[in-house]
């Protein structure tokens, strides 16, 4: 089992787990600097993310997913709530023209799709291909 993910060691299991990831965020710190706060650095794993939706990479987008989940199950509570917030919701509101909530769906957890599906009973939305179970 996984140590307490929390915002101090986030950014270092993302680069291990991700290798590609690697380059987004070195390009990030070149212009920006490292301490910059958790929710930029999620910024940044989010354009890496809509890339590999994008490319179609089933295999690193479930993995990704994977990852996320545990991030919103045993992650500390900043962790938790930077995941939800700047990574689910921000898939989720993007333009069905740059990326299509159902092309990934499938691969959010148990915890992650709950999060989203009380986020859109807030809202008054419902997207396509996050209640198909």
């Amino acid at each position: 089992m996984m140590d307490e993910v929390t915002e101090h060691n986030l950014m270092g299991l993302m680069q291990q787990k991700f290798p590609r990831f690697v380059g987004h965020w070195e390009v990030y710190v070149s212009e920006f600097g490292l301490d910059k706060g958790l929710e930029d650095q999620m910024a940044v794993f989010v354009v890496y993310v809509i890339k590999e939706i994008k490319s179609e990479n089933h295999d690193e987008i479930e993995k990704i997913f994977k990852f996320v989940e545990t991030l919103m199950v045993s992650g500390h509570q900043r962790v938790m709530d930077v995941t939800a917030i700047e990574f689910l919701e921000v898939l989720l509101s993007k333009d069905p023209a740059e990326i299509q909530f159902v092309n990934f769906s499938r691969h959010l957890g148990k915890r992650s799709k709950a999060y989203l599906r009380a986020w859109e009973t807030f809202q008054g939305t419902h997207t396509i291909g996050l209640y198909n179970d």
